[in-house]
């Protein structure tokens, strides 16, 4: 039996290596002949830098940088030398996992941050920067990032803006010619984790801005907000923005990387090219993958839903495992995953107990699901099983 391990990253507990493991040993407790082929995945957000630095080799570079609210920290990214890439997470700057759910507020969070980064990436003399685009504790279309990059915008008056969201309702002109010009000798790829637009009711706004504290209230101005940051970005560069696909990535983020001229990619596509997962699934009788939560927005471009979709065009049956399943999870049976499986089975005294049992749960989990699958320990779940597996 070949059994494929490609789940991503589980958001705050386990990295998609932690998680390979796990599944792993759980695996080897009711199949310890199998063989599994371990393939760490991401989709441009969190840990896409982690699981390219495996794929491909090369160093963990650390740079000061500061998070969505301005607080300094040290951010991480992969260099890769043989192949002169960089490849920069957009959430080691600003990502939401480094402000707490009390702290959380687009109003007052930015991108500047991820310009450092940049800066020091730069500074390696890349050919090549892939940045993962997911994860932000921000909606402000990436404006943090252009000014700490020589960007300026200005209102009707003349008057210079400072890098918050809320300034670009009055913005009405945007200057780039201060850019740092060692971004016109380098390729950049926005590896987007969704496919969602920067404007409209599928928009960064309206379906990212709620889970970074965004009031219902205050959803209508932050779309009109980066409607005209994008006609701003579409009238300065010549470049289509604000309607393509991905640009909402990353709290519109993905319309100002489209606006440097960065090549447009979904993030699973540049990841699954690096791992070789296609070539991993020849054979294989059964894809194990998963994530933190599972939800309708995981039809959008989302690792667990790449995965599955490279299983299905092979037949194999892929099991999902997640520790939170979100509204709309039911539609991903179809066309999708063979089963969906929680892997919190057990009473949580809070999140903090919930994240440190994480590994030993998903371990857990895979271990009961490929027992229930064997014949003999409970004949009639496993006939029920093994006939879904086979559908």
């Amino acid at each position: 039996m070949k059994i494929v391990i490609a789940p991503d990253s589980f958001k705050g507990s386990l990295s998609a290596a932690d998680a390979v493991a796990a599944m792993k040993r759980g695996i080897e407790a009711i199949f310890p002949d199998a063989e599994t082929v371990s393939v760490p995945v991401a989709d441009g957000g969190e840990g896409t830098a982690a699981v390219m630095l495996n794929a491909y080799g090369g160093e963990v570079k650390t740079a000061p940088t500061v998070d969505a609210l301005g607080r300094a920290r040290q951010g991480e990214f992969t260099w890769i030398p043989a192949r002169r890439m960089v490849v920069l997470d957009t959430a080691e700057a600003c990502g939401i996992m480094y402000i707490s759910m009390l702290e959380r507020n687009v109003m007052e969070s930015n991108t500047e941050g991820v310009g450092m980064l940049l800066k020091a990436a730069l500074d390696l003399d890349p050919e090549t920067i892939v940045v993962g685009l997911g994860g932000s504790a921000t909606n402000d279309g990436g404006w943090g990032m252009m000014h700490n990059l020589g960007a300026k915008l200005f209102d009707e008056a003349g008057h210079e803006l400072e890098p918050k969201v809320h300034v670009l309702a009055n913005a009405a002109r945007l200057d780039l010619s201060g850019l740092d010009p060692r971004l016109s000798k380098v390729k950049i790829v926005a590896a987007n984790d969704v496919r969602n637009p920067l404007t409209g009711s599928s928009g960064a706004s309206a379906s990212f801005g709620p889970q970074k504290g965004a009031k219902p209230l205050q959803l209508g101005k932050l779309d009109r907000c980066l409607k005209n940051w994008g006609r701003l970005l579409e009238e300065t560069t010549g470049t289509k923005v604000v309607d393509v696909e991905g640009s909402g990535a990353a709290g519109g983020m993905g319309a100002a990387f489209l606006a440097l001229g960065a090549e447009n990619r979904h993030g699973f596509e540049v990841v699954a090219e690096a791992t070789n997962l296609n070539e991993a699934m020849e054979g294989a009788d059964l894809v194990l993958t998963g994530e933190g939560q599972l939800d309708r927005q995981t039809q959008r471009g989302k690792t667990p839903w790449g995965v599955a979709q490279l299983a299905r065009q092979r037949s194999i049956p892929v099991l999902a495992f997640t520790a939170r399943l979100g509204l709309g999870h039911e539609i991903l049976l179809q066309d999708g995953f063979t089963a969906i499986i929680p892997i919190m089975h057990q009473a949580m005294t809070g999140e903090k107990v919930a994240i440190e049992k994480a590994s030993v749960m998903l371990e857990d989990t895979v271990t009961l699901t490929l027992q229930l699958m064997t014949v003999g320990a409970n004949p009639a779940i496993s006939d029920i099983l093994l006939k879904a597996l086979d559908a």
